[in-house]
Formats: structure tokens, sequence, C-alpha cells
């Protein structure tokens, strides 16, 4: 899923828009989701810290 975030940001910085508003509207919602599992997980540090995802 991280993955996956990283992607439509990369490409939503390429492409302008509807195209664009379209990509940021599904990053934002994958970006969400991605916090929501990681508050199931229990990891209130990555569930919570705004910004690009670190590495892993």
């Amino acid at each position: 899923m991280e993955r996956h975030v990283r992607l439509i940001d990369r490409v939503q910085e390429q492409t302008g828009g509807s195209t664009r508003h379209d990509l940021l509207a599904i990053g934002a919602r994958s970006a969400e989701f991605l916090g929501w599992l990681y508050q199931d997980l229990g990891d209130a540090y990555r569930a919570t810290t705004p910004g690009p995802l670190p590495s892993r």
C-alpha cells in the first residue's frame, strides 16, 4: 500500500488538469486508508505522521 501512495504522488506531479485532480483525490483517500491500517496495527507514529513515507 505504501508503494501505491508513493507512486500516485510521483505520477500526479507529472500530470495536470482533471487527471491530476483525480490522482490527488485517490492519493488522499489512499493515504488516509493507510493511516487507518497503521492505527489498527497499533503503530500510532506511522498512523499520524504526515509527509513522505520512509522507505522500508
